[in-house]
């Protein structure tokens, strides 16, 4: 209704607002797609208070144009495609005598909204590409690859992990982590971690071989922990999950140990002193605001060997959620972006 309470209901403009959470996942993506040609993407929400206020947390998003486009539509697509479904079923009927703001009893939740609600269709219209102009193939053109992952919306496959993996695994020089926390989601305020999530195994793994194996450069800068910005409060924002620099450094630590069983000791502390490097986010004023508080990042990036480099919604904490981002696969433009 906000969106919509300036617009005549007879003009030619149809809006659709669909929502959805299987179990805990649901869709974390950040996307806006336009007639198979323009993609907007990366870490950023539409929040205001967030980004246009007080205390903004820092982020990083990518304008892009061409076929890339395509494959964010089609991600859309699959989610819209998943609404519909379970708004055709019993438990859809259901849903739907339940207010929005009570919790549900069942499993998965979807809702929807149209504008103008006795025009428009129910559903919006799935993206094809014969829906839109034929575009004219771009000049200096740069390779981009799209991962992504629809969390339980399918069954294990969890394509974007794979991705992340093989990334970290294929670095020989550097790696440049800016991400908003590696450690898993805690109670506010507290080093608890909430039921479920843990260090996010796999990553770490890789991490530490990249770091032990090959005296891999590994620079990870974090969000500082609870940042909240815009005077919201912790249940609303609260960016970094908590844990200290020390505390990353270490888990990474326990995972070379527990994949290498000869370890020696001043060798592995040679190698963390030279080659790890884990910092919180700061400014030329330090890392707090005038007012105090602290400086916060949602930023999802990293780069490996100045050669390719992931912008996306992902984080690597675990969370098993819907998301989408890019890999630029062009040393120069990689080089470019990351000045």
């Amino acid at each position: 209704k906000k969106l919509t309470k300036d617009l005549p209901e007879d003009g030619n403009v149809h809006l659709w607002v669909g929502a959805w959470r299987q179990g805990v996942s649901w869709n974390h993506a950040k996307i806006i797609a336009v007639d198979g040609k323009y993609l907007h993407t990366g870490g950023h929400n539409m929040w205001e208070k967030d980004y246009l206020t007080n205390n903004p947390v820092y982020d990083l998003s990518f304008e892009m144009e061409g076929k890339v486009a395509h494959d964010a539509h089609l991600f859309a697509n699959a989610q819209w495609a998943f609404v519909r479904q379970k708004k055709r079923t019993i438990s859809g009927y259901v849903e739907d005598k339940i207010p929005d703001a009570l919790p549900s009893f069942l499993p998965h939740r979807t809702t929807i909204s149209n504008f103008p609600s006795k025009k428009a269709p129910t559903f919006p219209t799935q993206y094809s590409r014969r829906l839109v102009p034929k575009h004219t193939p771009l000049q200096g053109r740069v390779p981009v690859i799209t991962m992504g992952r629809y969390g339980n919306l399918v069954f294990r496959k969890r394509a974007s992990d794979d991705a992340f993996n093989a990334l970290i695994g294929s670095a020989k020089k550097t790696i440049n982590f800016a991400i908003q926390d590696l450690g898993p989601i805690c109670i506010p305020q507290t080093k608890l971690t909430v039921p479920g999530y843990k260090w996010p195994t796999k990553y770490m793994n890789a991490i530490a071989r990249a770091l032990w194996t090959k005296a891999v450069n590994v620079n990870i800068l974090l969000s500082n922990p609870h940042s909240i910005p815009g005077g919201l409060t912790a249940l609303e924002a609260n960016y970094g999950n908590g844990w200290t620099c020390v505390d990353v450094a270490a888990e990474i630590i326990k995972r070379v140990k527990k994949q290498f069983k000869k370890v020696d000791d001043a060798d592995l502390r040679n190698i963390v002193s030279n080659n790890l490097k884990v910092s919180f986010i700061r400014n030329r004023a330090g890392n707090r605001w005038d007012d105090g508080g602290s400086l916060g990042m949602h930023a999802k990036h990293f780069i490996i060997d100045d050669i390719c480099c992931y912008i996306g919604s992902q984080n690597l904490y675990e969370c098993d959620l819907a998301e989408w981002g890019i890999v630029i696969d062009d040393q120069a433009q990689t080089q470019k972006n990351n000045g």
